[in-house]
């Protein structure tokens, strides 16, 4: 018969019993946790971070010669393409200003004749990186475009960022997990088989084998669930000295510290399957 109070107190003594193993199993989960919780929370912040980067993404197309013609052409064929929030207009003299603004100096004193072009402004919604070529790539066709200011560059830099973090990264966090998950196994086996005389014992009471079945899963979830939260500890207190240090707030949404704790527990069961720890009770000789 299933006894859920005795395999509830099997299974906290396991833990209390030896500390040092207890901690030492909490602390490689929390750690190979942690890493995967790392991995996929650098992409879930570099997706975000392109999804900002189209959303506020400005394209600028600069103007051959600045005429009324000239203008009303290319800023009729930017308001046809999709996600387009608006197209402006922008004076040369409205574009020295602005650059005098962001740099800071006095840009008017040092050239005689104003050297910014005009340009048209376009302004995207949610576009998606193939529009925003496809525009540029209409625009450079017409005599009208000089060239188009659009920072393709940085969208291709953090592409490749983003496969050089899944890439080498995502090999040691996998690694990492998976000596976890041995070594952990490893201390939930020691907890049991430092008390096989006790359980010989109950079992020859009476005990149900379901009973310990239970008390050996009671064992993984209390070591995956504090493995999970020192591992959502340690990336809350990674993400804060990241915001301390690049002056911007970086943080994860509690589904993600949810999913990070859930897979600490998954990884306690998975080492606890992968251990050795269930053998069979025998009575003894009388």
């Amino acid at each position: 018969m299933l006894n859920l109070g005795l395999a509830w107190r099997l299974g906290l003594g396991l833990l209390r019993s030896r500390p040092t193993l207890t901690i030492l199993a909490v602390g490689l989960l929390a750690l190979g946790t942690a890493l995967i919780g790392g991995l996929f929370g650098t992409m879930y912040l570099l997706r975000n971070l392109q999804t900002q980067f189209l959303t506020a993404l400005t394209i600028e197309i600069e103007l051959t010669y600045d005429t009324e013609p000239a203008r009303t052409r290319v800023m009729a064929m930017a308001e046809t393409w999709p996600d387009v929030e608006f197209v402006q207009y922008v004076p040369p003299e409205t574009v020295l200003r602005e650059v005098e603004a962001e740099t800071g100096e006095d840009l008017s004193a040092l050239f005689d004749v104003n050297p910014f072009p005009a340009c048209v402004r376009v302004r995207f919604g949610h576009a998606e990186l193939r529009t925003l070529d496809s525009l540029g790539e209409a625009a450079e066709r017409m005599p009208e475009v000089s060239q188009v200011v659009f920072p393709r560059t940085l969208w291709t830099d953090l592409e490749r960022l983003g496969s050089r973090v899944q890439g080498g990264f995502g090999w040691i966090a996998a690694l990492a997990v998976l000596v976890a998950i041995v070594l952990v196994g490893f201390c939930l086996r020691a907890q049991v088989r430092i008390h096989q005389a006790t359980w010989e014992f109950l079992a020859v009471m009476g005990t149900s084998r379901r009973t310990f079945d239970l008390t050996l899963f009671i064992q993984e979830i209390l070591i995956g669930a504090f493995g999970g939260l020192l591992a959502c500890a340690g990336l809350v207190l990674l993400t804060s000295a990241y915001t301390l240090l690049l002056l911007r707030p970086i943080s994860f949404p509690f589904w993600f510290h949810l999913t990070v704790w859930l897979t600490a527990i998954l990884l306690a069961i998975i080492a606890g399957l992968v251990s050795p720890r269930r053998f069979s009770f025998r009575a003894p000789r009388k």
